[in-house]
């Protein structure tokens, strides 16, 4: 994070660190295991009609089954509280971000995890993969519920040659500042030749 912002303030870009107060707002965690749980069971739905069979609980992998089962729990006035909250939420990120043209994060709180350890299995039990894959998307779910623009750039690589993502995010329907800048970035510091050494 530093080092994006050493550079963008080299690249002549005004840079301070701020606090973003609807991220510290504890009713968007409240309502976003409901949300998510509903689309997924919806999902399941949706692709149950798709093959002409209703889709078993046990033929999905436990992740999957635990929120599916926990959707479908979900009543339609919860589903409905839920997002009413989140477009409160959303318009204050919005009103937020009218003061700046670019927010600079980090893409996930940690390095790239090890194959194997996003699975039921590796964590454990399925409630605990649900909770560590929503530490791992702190940062980038804001803009899936907002629908603003962002972008992941891989300006730092691990000792171990990995990737390690910076997000910028954009006010609503500023794609154009957000290519700008991300263009601008990748010319300065250019990474589609890195490789890292073991990828798919």
């Amino acid at each position: 994070m530093e080092n994006a912002a050493r550079l963008l303030a080299a690249l002549g870009h005004d840079v301070e660190a701020v606090e973003v107060e609807p991220f510290d707002d504890p009713s968007l965690s409240e309502v976003l295991p409901v949300l998510f749980a509903c689309v997924v069971a919806r999902e399941v739905e949706r692709q149950s009609a798709a093959i002409g069979r209703s889709i078993e609980l046990d033929e999905l992998e436990p992740y999957n089954a635990l929120l599916a089962e926990m959707g479908r729990a979900v009543t339609g006035t919860q589903w409905l509280g839920a997002v009413e909250v989140i477009q409160r939420w959303s318009r204050r990120l919005a009103q937020w971000f009218t003061g700046y043209d670019v927010l600079v994060t980090p893409v996930s709180p940690e390095p790239p995890t090890p194959l194997g350890e996003l699975t039921a299995e590796g964590q454990g039990d399925p409630f605990a993969l649900v909770m560590r894959v929503s530490g791992l998307i702190t940062f980038t779910f804001p803009y899936n519920i907002t629908g603003q623009p962002a972008v992941s750039l891989p300006l730092h690589w691990t000792a171990d040659g990995l990737p390690v993502g910076v997000q910028l995010a954009a006010p609503t329907g500023r794609e154009d500042v957000l290519i700008q800048v991300a263009s601008q970035i990748e010319a300065a510091q250019p990474w589609s030749t890195r490789r890292p050494p073991i990828s798919a």
